[in-house]
């Protein structure tokens, strides 16, 4: 995904994921300054994209696009877990980079409280993937290709992450309307 930046010279990128009929679901902090949105697939076709839900809390965004625009596995797109179940000892995570997408195995190091500025928020799981600054977004899946998570955050050494638990993506994605018009301040 590439963002448009109020800032010159500056790119937000972050990993999305669709998750079918025409949605797509990315991390709500790759949208601090931007104005617009344009989602890039593995082709290096791009299409613009509306913010429909921005939960700055939970830092989840979905998107919604032009269905059919990256072919017919986007537009099916991954399902999010929902079963509640902890996550189990093997996943993946699906990172999207300028040089393609490309699946690393995770290791599920626990459960968080993930805290924001000194404030529990949500719920976490921290994990133990190649993760760099920018893959944001990227979703940890299941050995059947659900979602369980999708990264926030990574360590300074890039070794651990942090990820936003699937019940409150799921949360989010139920809440998503109309689009939200994007401004700079």
């Amino acid at each position: 995904m590439s963002l448009d930046s109020c800032r010159p010279n500056v790119e937000n990128r972050a990993t999305a994921v669709s998750i079918g009929d025409g949605l797509a679901l990315t991390v709500a902090h790759s949208f601090d300054d931007a104005r617009s949105v344009r989602l890039i697939g593995d082709g290096g076709n791009e299409v613009d994209a509306e913010l429909v839900m921005l939960d700055r809390d939970r830092d989840i965004a979905v998107l919604a696009f032009q269905q059919n625009a990256f072919g017919p596995v986007a537009s099916q797109g991954l399902k999010i877990r929902s079963d509640g179940d902890d996550p189990l000892d093997t996943a993946r995570v699906v990172v999207h980079r300028r040089d393609g997408t490309f699946v690393a195995p995770v290791t599920i190091l626990r459960r968080v409280t993930v805290t924001l500025d000194g404030e529990g928020r949500r719920d976490g799981i921290e994990i133990e993937a190649e993760i760099e600054r920018g893959d944001s977004g990227a979703p940890v899946v299941d050995d059947e290709g659900h979602i369980i998570a999708m990264v926030f955050a990574t360590s300074r050494t890039g070794e651990t992450a942090w990820s936003i638990a699937a019940a409150d993506l799921l949360d989010v994605v139920d809440q998503s309307g109309d689009p939200i018009e994007l401004t700079c301040q």
